[in-house]
């Protein structure tokens, strides 16, 4: 997102501790989908409440053996 504040000046980035691009259901009930519709209904990202981000944890590991014997990951 480097230089992305030139053409978004008044835009915010959200980062979810240990996430990449697939975030796991629990956060995104929990906490994505109430920011979302905050910033709707505001307009603005200004005042969101970003602080349910910090409780995110890494989604599961779900690698078997056989997966791996199968080259998969």
């Amino acid at each position: 997102m480097a230089g992305a504040q030139r053409f978004w000046p008044n835009g915010r980035e959200f980062a979810v501790p240990g996430a990449g691009h697939n975030i796991n259901g629990d956060i995104r009930a929990a906490c994505l989908g109430p920011l979302a519709e905050t910033f709707v209904e505001q307009a603005s990202a200004a005042h969101l409440d970003t602080s349910c981000l910090a409780g995110a944890s890494a989604p599961p590991f779900d690698l078997t053996l056989q997966d791996v014997a199968a080259g998969a990951g």
